[in-house]
């Protein structure tokens, strides 16, 4: 019964390995998006549906080993929450932190703004590209990440991945807001994480069925504003929803 994951931006599988390591199961599969570590198959355009096609192949091969715990970090979850939308039946849960993508009201970050911009985004890569991994590492330390694995992610971007980064920023299939996030996701209440301190955010019932038919008519988990999943532990919230679902009659 594999768990499959899946990294984000700017991020190569690397990531999971601390995760990984502390889980001691061989059943672990952390995947990598093309062009981020590793070559850009020809004629891969690097957009948010390519992405998914791509992870749904992926999974079409693992679910022979079994059934499937699918886990998506930042943009590694918006996938997650794109693919089951139209193949819950690949997996027997799902886990993301970026669940807000689905919501109408989502905004990007300013960092996406940035890289969303044309013109602002490429000269940001390419003054990132030309610093020196300390340099580079300061700013992922600010983020949250421990200083001696953001040096070491420091030296990950390379000019394919920031390429396979604006390309779906830039162009159409640009992963957009739209739908309401998944069901089961909710505010926190008062005194959770992510929770108002004097009384409880006004959406506190449950924003529904963001994912489509099948995707979340299990047992769902997530709050809203509990804060982006960081596979090193520690720093700030930096997102807006987290949330799991397990699909019923998938031992």
């Amino acid at each position: 019964m594999p768990t499959v994951l899946v990294h984000g931006v700017p991020e190569t599988p690397a990531l999971w390995d601390p995760l990984r390591a502390h889980l001691r199961r061989d059943d672990v599969v952390a995947l990598q998006l093309p062009g981020f570590g590793c070559q850009r198959p020809p004629g891969f355009g690097a957009t948010k549906e390519e992405y998914v096609s791509w992870l749904v192949a992926e999974l079409e091969r693992l679910v022979a080993d079994g059934p499937i715990d699918l886990v998506g970090h930042d943009w590694g979850g918006g996938f997650v929450v794109r693919l089951v939308s139209t193949r819950a039946d690949l997996v027997r849960s799902w886990a993301t932190d970026a669940a807000g993508l689905g919501d109408p009201l989502f905004e990007w970050h300013e960092l996406a703004k940035v890289w969303q911009t044309p013109g602002a985004g490429e000269a940001f890569w390419e003054q990132q590209l030309a610093l020196p991994p300390e340099q580079g590492g300061s700013t992922l330390e600010a983020l949250g990440v421990p200083a001696d694995q953001a040096l070491i992610m420091a030296g990950w971007p390379d000019a394919t991945m920031t390429d396979c980064i604006l390309a779906p920023c830039a162009r159409p299939g640009a992963p957009t807001p739209g739908r309401p996030v998944p069901v089961g996701c909710r505010q926190p209440r008062r005194g959770q994480p992510g929770g108002s301190k004097g009384r409880r955010p006004r959406r506190t019932r449950a924003l529904v069925d963001a994912a489509g038919p099948g995707a979340g008519r299990g047992r769902a988990r997530g709050f809203l504003g509990l804060g982006q999943l960081n596979p090193h532990g520690g720093g700030p919230p930096v997102a807006d929803v987290f949330c799991r679902v397990r699909l019923p009659g998938r031992l």
